[in-house]
């Protein structure tokens, strides 16, 4: 494994974004979600690390969080890929 095909970072006018570092093929799989995601149990931890960053921050983050099942048969909980 080498370095991810792509990088983050805040866009003048735009926002947060990811961005290529090469050329990415059709159903190239360059992320799997595995190991970088964060997960909140409930909704207050969620509010409660929402609410400690800055206002441009959290608003990111609100945009890049998700809700699944982290089982079959799981509780919902709150993701979002830092």
């Amino acid at each position: 494994h080498g370095p991810p095909p792509y990088y983050a970072k805040f866009s003048p006018g735009m926002g947060r974004g990811v961005f290529a570092t090469r050329h990415i093929t059709k159903d190239e799989l360059v992320h799997d979600g595995v190991g970088s995601a964060v997960t909140f149990p409930n909704g207050l931890s969620w509010r409660k690390f929402v609410f400690s960053l800055p206002r441009t921050m959290a608003c990111d983050i609100a945009e890049w969080s998700w809700h699944q099942k982290s089982t079959v048969g799981g509780d919902l909980r709150i993701f979002v890929d830092l």
